[in-house]
């Protein structure tokens, strides 16, 4: 009896197994892209990046937590904050000091570098195929630069940190493609150019509203 119980037991544990194996075989997973509110601006003016969840399949797919590893150039650049107007609601969110990898020295971090975390704890929320809206990343331009790159990084800091997706099962990270770095042009703002550039900033802008907005997303932030 007590053997039969034993093997019982195994093919319980091996079923089990199989069917997570089998689960994070089949799985879809979650990517993350930037969507810029524009990439043309001047100097003394603000960047509004979209950090999104993307599901890579035809239906949501849900998160308990995203930690994500931003990269900039801090001489053209400087990190203001970040906006969570119109974004998914998370328990928390942004750039937590004193962070397990080194790369939050402040709080937004300045040097070029850092560590942002949103947690859905104690739910998950869903990534939808058209994105959903983490946050609203705002810098300010600081110096001309003919293309300034702002990163997601696959990893980074000392000891090691890694960019993340926690999907709807405790430590399971169902991080997708990480999208491509968004490369800001900034321009002096000088009389005649720096009307030019309000002027195009503000057909940028509205055609990125209407992107987001058809594509089932909210508006970001103001800037």
């Amino acid at each position: 009896m007590h053997a039969a119980q034993t093997i019982r037991g195994r093919q319980l544990v091996m079923a089990a197994m199989m069917a997570v194996a089998l689960a994070a075989a089949t799985r879809a997973d979650i990517n993350l892209e930037w969507r810029p509110a524009h990439t043309v601006t001047t100097v003394g003016a603000e960047v509004c990046l979209g950090l999104y969840a993307v599901s890579d399949a035809p239906l949501d797919q849900h998160f308990s937590a995203v930690q994500a590893i931003i990269a900039w150039d801090p001489d053209h650049l400087r990190l203001i904050g970040t906006d969570q107007t119109d974004a998914i609601t998370l328990f928390s969110a942004g750039f937590m000091p004193d962070d397990a990898f080194g790369l939050n020295e402040a709080s937004p971090p300045a040097d070029g570098d850092g560590l942002w975390t949103g947690l859905a704890f104690p739910d998950v929320l869903p990534a939808t195929p058209d994105g959903s809206l983490l946050t609203t990343m705002i810098f300010e331009a600081l110096l001309p630069a003919d293309g300034t790159g702002v990163a997601i990084l696959p990893s980074a800091g000392d000891p090691l940190g890694y960019t993340k997706v926690i999907g709807d099962v405790p430590g399971l990270d169902v991080l997708g493609h990480i999208g491509p770095p968004v490369s800001i042009t900034i321009v002096p703002e000088a009389g005649g150019l720096g009307l030019f550039m309000v002027a195009l900033l503000a057909i940028q802008g509205a055609r990125w509203r209407r992107r987001v907005s058809s594509a089932g997303s909210s508006e970001a932030s103001a800037c």
